[in-house]
Order: C-alpha cells, then sequence, then structure tokens
C-alpha cells in the first residue's frame, strides 16, 4: 500500500468524522469497515474472513493508519481531538517522571 493512499484515506476519515481523531481504536474499525463495502456489508463478514484478508495484507496496515493519523495531526492542529491537549499538558510530566 502506498503512503500516499493511506495518508489520503486516514485524512479523509479524520476530516469527515472527528469522533475518530482521539481513538486509534474506532478510527481503524471504521476504515475497515469501509474497505470491506461499508457498514452492511461489513455485517455479512465472518470473523474468520476478516482474519483471512488480514493475513493476506488485503487491508491496510494498523501500524501505517495509526502512524499516519499521528503524523497528520502533529502537521494540522485542526485534525486533532479535544483529548490532544490533555495528553500534550501530561507531557512534561511524564518526562520527569521518567528521568527519576
Amino acid at each position: 500500500m502506498e503512503i500516499s493512499k493511506t495518508k489520503r484515506i486516514v485524512l479523509t476519515f479524520l476530516t469527515k468524522h472527528p469522533h475518530l481523531r482521539d481513538d486509534d481504536n474506532k478510527l481503524l474499525a471504521t476504515i475497515w469497515a469501509n474497505e470491506f463495502g461499508g457498514k452492511d456489508k461489513c455485517k455479512e463478514f465472518t470473523a474468520f474472513s476478516f482474519l483471512e484478508m488480514l493475513s493476506k495484507g488485503e487491508l491496510l496496515n494498523s501500524e501505517s493508519i495509526r502512524r499516519m493519523r499521528q503524523k497528520l495531526q502533529e502537521e494540522n492542529e485542526n485534525l486533532r481531538g479535544p483529548n490532544y491537549a490533555k495528553r500534550k499538558s501530561k507531557e512534561a510530566k511524564v518526562k520527569r517522571d521518567l528521568k527519576k
């Protein structure tokens, strides 16, 4: 899967569905459901069908989706969810705690 396609897909979902911006699991599930053909088609799939597609590399890679979401939000603050600021505000404390 080329990076530009992954970027385009993740950007589309982050733009159209703000509730996905703070939850990688929801983002991933929504993208994969879309790859199955949408919500109704997704209902026809079995767990085995899903695992088969995943093992064959027919679905976008979960780590690629997460990394692209992270990069897009780093570059464009309008794509960040409300939890982003909360996590960033705790960053300094976590770094201090790790140095101890």
